[in-house]
């Protein structure tokens, strides 16, 4: 929903759990948190609370929250992380100030239909947003959009030397060049599960495609185009069965809303070896500038003080929680 802030928190994630205990942290009273000073709303608080418990969702599903993190629980593991993105993004949004950086009319208007989509998206859940939820989002997007100029502005004059370059790619150019294989699928679907695995078993033993799909296919909408290329990278949930497969691949019956989809590959091409090598050398500059980055952010947090309330910071973490695994059994009985 938040893409400038899901990105933020894994552009900086693997430094910032490091964070948690590095700043100069006092308890405070009369705020939820504050950074050098500055009041975080609680509103601000959720917003990154929610993105934290998405991304944690989308690694483990709705059992994560049962998870040990090394004796520590998924609800601590995601707090902390939410509050580490909002105090690395506060740091350096103040250091933005020191460096006289401040947001274009562009990137200002951008961060407006950021927050405009955000809060949209919110009402679409919990009907209408308060004033202060509104302000939470402005304030987010505006400071996300600030964030990602000042690592810009910090990592210019880096570069890294040509052996590590080599090294790196020497490592993932094979990995790159399978997530960048073009792939040519055919697709069909039918009512049942046990339909779609006749299917199945019809394109194994050799039988053309289009004569499988004329045969089995259940969905109107594929008589059209029942064809497509992809790129392996950009697989989605359904389609990640196809990773790594080869020409002549027939997947097993995959469930969808509508009953059950086969995939075929009809054909595999591979990735020009000019272009794994830009992308590899792009996808190297980021994690080398995202380490110089987050090693600078970490000096401005060890130099900054933290004021945070955590009987607070924990009633909000477990309310919210809360309140999203209700909506989520309200759910679950309506669809039933």
């Amino acid at each position: 929903m938040i893409k400038r802030l899901l990105v933020l928190c894994w552009v900086v994630g693997f430094a910032l759990t490091a964070f948690c205990g590095c700043q100069k942290e006092t308890a405070v009273q009369d705020a939820l948190l504050t950074v050098n000073g500055q009041v975080v709303s609680e509103e601000e608080y959720q917003l990154y609370l929610q993105e934290t418990a998405r991304n944690f969702q989308i690694l483990g599903g709705e059992d994560i929250w049962q998870t040990d993190f090394d004796g520590r629980s998924a609800l601590d593991v995601a707090k902390d992380s939410a509050v580490n993105s909002l105090v690395a993004v506060k740091v350096a949004v103040q250091q933005a100030q020191e460096m006289g950086l401040t947001l274009t009319e562009e990137e200002s208007s951008a961060a407006q239909q950021e927050a405009e989509e955000g809060i949209a998206a919110y009402e679409q859940v919990n009907g209408p947003a308060s004033p202060e939820t509104i302000q939470a989002y402005q304030q987010v997007m505006a400071e996300n959009q600030l964030f990602q100029k000042v690592r810009q502005e910090v990592v210019k004059s880096y570069a890294a030397g040509e052996a590590e370059y080599q090294a790196y790619a020497d490592n993932y150019r094979e990995n790159k060049a399978r997530q960048m294989r073009h792939l040519t699928i055919a697709v069909l679907s039918c009512h049942s599960q046990e339909e779609a695995q006749q299917a199945a078993d019809a394109l194994n033993e050799g039988m053309d495609f289009d004569d499988v799909f004329e045969q089995y296919n259940t969905d109107p909408s594929l008589a059209q185009q029942n064809r497509y290329e992809v790129m392996e990278q950009d697989l989605d949930e359904g389609e990640q069965v196809l990773s790594g497969a080869q020409k002549g691949f027939v997947s097993p019956p995959v469930e969808t809303e509508m009953g059950y989809d086969i995939y075929y590959v009809e054909e595999v091409t591979p990735a020009a070896a000019a272009d794994v090598e830009a992308a590899l050398r792009e996808e190297f500059t980021q994690v080398f500038q995202n380490q110089v980055f987050n090693e600078i952010l970490q000096r401005w947090e060890q130099n900054a003080v933290i004021q945070r309330d955590n009987t607070r910071i924990n009633e909000v973490t477990e309310a919210y929680l809360e309140q999203q695994a209700s909506r989520q059994e309200t759910e679950g009985g309506n669809e039933t």
